[in-house]
């Protein structure tokens, strides 16, 4: 099974289940691989519907793009919230630490959420996950 958006092939993107260690918070983040030596695939997002298991992969707005860095994650959220008419979404942006290591920050209680589970897509999908795209905002 092979998943595309875009024309470009994400087959190897892995969704992972993450735990805060601080207030048990749980959620599921995305991240994408892309085949493509052009990386076609740089501002394609994953945002999560965890209690339904519906996982949106689209495409960040040109702003927020270019303003990746500054803006905040909730200013994502919301706007895929009105998009998809969904209140539950979580969008999670990558966080870099004092040694530059990549993590995710917990939207509760704001520490590091550690990984407890890596699956494929289509472990995603066989497990019950549902994905769905959406290319225009």
């Amino acid at each position: 099974m092979e998943f595309y958006f875009n024309n470009e092939n994400i087959s190897r993107a892995t969704v992972s289940d993450l735990k805060c260690t601080s207030c048990n918070f749980k959620t599921l983040t995305f991240e994408i691989i892309g085949d493509s030596w052009a990386m076609n695939f740089i501002g394609i997002i994953g945002v999560f519907d965890v209690d339904k298991e519906e996982l949106f992969i689209t495409h960040l707005t040109k702003n927020e793009y270019q303003n990746y860095r500054t803006i905040n994650q909730n200013v994502i959220s919301d706007r895929l919230k009105l998009l998809i008419n969904r209140e539950n979404l979580i969008f999670l942006k990558n966080e870099i630490d004092q040694n530059n290591k990549l993590y995710k920050k917990c939207t509760k209680c704001g520490e590091k959420l550690e990984q407890t589970k890596m699956q494929s897509l289509v472990d995603f999908v066989t497990n019950g996950g549902k994905i769905y795209t959406i290319g225009i905002y």
